[in-house]
């Protein structure tokens, strides 16, 4: 039987035709919310293909990353911290930075990358050239992490700093004595999988610096809403930033989520990194607690939370109540690989 096979890279047709006519009069749709995704699929891809739209398409796509980036930190930190965008070491427009937040003794040197994630080639070895290549590009986490690195290094060796706006006015005065610890971060438009959670396979530092902390956009803001749903402390968020640059090297996964889901539900990952031969990877259940939110979130609670006189059924046996969980993690992965 002929049939036409797809290579793991190429588009998938489902993804842009999430519909199937089963007849006349009925429409199918297993996912209806790949329905979103096949309309943002479609809208991209008419924008790339075109020679007169490409280029302002991803100049607004940066600018919007970049104002969604500090909405998601002023919903974090609210009036307790300072925000800066488009910072300037010089005063004659020299040396951008996307957004500086300071919060007490803390900053936070943010840079903003919305370049798009190429598709490897089908021979490895050309595969790993262009995911190398995207990686150090001036749209790529390389670059974005030696921006911020570069205004680190700027102010902290300087007693004092003055930061400028694009028009050569005085915007920012740091007091060196007054920074405790500066984080650096880069936050992307697209997700850039292991390359990011795990930045020691090709990212390029000194040895003596702390690895920054590459999320996307989407994962950022994940992440920001569940401290905000668990009402927890801003010092766990940099607790947990801390033990990220600490075991960096240590962790194997493709999903930020899935480290942040397992430090929120133990408090710590000192609890299983016993030392630096340690190596985590970690599997996809570790993130449920996202899953949890979600439908906490949209009043869809856990059934054994309910009043009592509201269960209808007979009290399950252990082995029933295994097999449950069993079904509901499976359940759960499939939902998390459709949002």
């Amino acid at each position: 039987m002929n049939r036409d096979f797809y290579y793991y890279t190429e588009q998938n047709p489902f993804a842009v035709s999430p519909i199937w006519r089963k007849s006349e009069s009925i429409l199918f749709v297993p996912f209806y919310k790949q329905i979103i995704h096949a309309i943002l699929l479609r809208l991209t891809s008419v924008m790339e293909e075109s020679e007169l739209n490409r280029r302002s398409f991803y100049k607004n796509r940066d600018n919007n990353t970049e104002e969604k980036t500090l909405d998601i930190f002023r919903r974090f930190f609210g009036k307790k911290a300072k925000y800066h965008q488009s910072v300037f070491e010089t005063n004659d427009s020299q040396n951008e930075h996307d957004l500086l937040i300071k919060y007490k003794d803390i900053l936070l040197i943010i840079e903003v990358k919305a370049t798009k994630v190429k598709e490897p080639f089908r021979d490895p070895y050309k595969a790993y050239q262009r995911i190398k290549r995207d990686f150090k590009s001036d749209g790529g986490i390389q670059k974005a992490y030696d921006q911020g690195l570069k205004l680190k290094k700027h102010i902290l060796s300087n007693e004092k700093t003055i930061l400028f706006d694009d028009k050569g006015n005085e915007l920012v005065h740091l007091e060196k004595s007054e920074i405790k610890k500066v984080y650096n971060m880069v936050v992307t438009a697209e997700s850039f999988g292991i390359i990011a959670t795990n930045l020691s396979y090709l990212l390029n530092k000194p040895e003596d610096e702390p690895y920054p902390w590459a999320i996307n956009i989407y994962d950022l803001e994940t992440s920001v809403d569940a401290f905000l749903y668990k009402n927890l402390p801003i010092k766990d968020f940099f607790s947990y930033l801390d033990e990220r640059e600490l075991y960096h090297e240590q962790f194997t996964t493709s999903d930020e989520l899935e480290i942040l889901g397992f430090y929120l539900e133990n408090g710590s990952m000192s609890k299983v990194v016993k030392d630096k031969q340690t190596y985590i990877v970690f599997d996809p259940d570790t993130s449920d607690i996202f899953d949890e939110i979600y439908f906490e979130k949209r009043g869809l609670i856990k059934r054994e939370n309910l009043p009592v006189s509201v269960q209808s059924t007979p009290k399950k046996s252990k082995k029933q109540k295994k097999h449950k969980k069993t079904e509901v993690r499976k359940s759960k992965k499939k939902n998390r690989k459709k949002k």
